[in-house]
């Protein structure tokens, strides 16, 4: 009777035993898996926070761009309208020098039909050539200011046109590349909505396991 008592004793030491090993055990795991979550919900913490500041450059950086853009069409824009008002200025002074070309010419026309033996003619006709004269180096210097204005003109048109295309091009490079980071923070956050939600369900594990 004894034995079988003393025998029943050391398998319920056995047994207590078995148990406080397996809870130690639990116990051990309980705060290993809880320290792995904790780290791995620090590290997405530090991602998050990563993220944003990436964002934040970002924005600030667009907004930069856009307002770059905007300056050079505005600038582009003014030179524009500067060109056109050189371009048109200058074609109102072609027309006065042709205008007066045009009368030098008649009257020197008349001139020549004026009857001869007149003493200053000879002196008169001279003026009248070497005014002439000046009048169309005159007008050839105006016409050439013309055409290289006009080509500068169409210079800048094509570029602010390009510009202004590039610029619409950019932008919706930046309005996708913004809907991409959203769509990964949003996926981020659920995520580490659910890391929360495991670890505090270990948190309560490792407290039931050590009650």
């Amino acid at each position: 009777m004894a034995d079988l008592l003393e025998r029943k004793g050391e398998e319920e030491r056995a047994i207590s035993a078995g148990l406080a090993a397996s809870k130690e055990e639990l116990g051990t795991k309980l705060d290993s898996t809880y320290l792995e979550v904790q780290r791995l919900q620090d590290k997405e913490v530090d991602k998050e926070r990563s993220m944003f500041a990436e964002l934040s450059i970002k924005k600030k950086d667009n907004k930069l761009l856009f307002r770059k853009v905007i300056y050079d069409f505005s600038m582009f824009s003014f030179l524009w309208e500067k060109a056109e008002a050189d371009v048109s200025a200058l074609k109102k002074q072609l027309e006065v020098v042709l205008q007066k070309h045009s009368a030098l010419e008649d009257r020197t026309k008349q001139l020549d039909a004026a009857p001869k033996g007149i003493g200053t003619r000879a002196n008169f006709c001279e003026t009248i050539a070497k005014k002439t004269k000046e009048w169309e180096d005159e007008s050839f210097e105006l016409e050439t200011q013309f055409m290289e204005l006009q080509a500068k003109f169409d210079v800048k048109v094509e570029r602010v046109s390009s510009i202004d295309h590039q610029a619409f091009l950019k932008l919706k490079e930046l309005e996708q590349e913004k809907s991409s980071h959203q769509i990964e923070l949003l996926a981020r956050r659920k995520d580490a909505h659910f890391r929360t939600l495991e670890r505090d369900l270990s948190t309560q594990a490792t407290e039931i396991a050590s009650k």
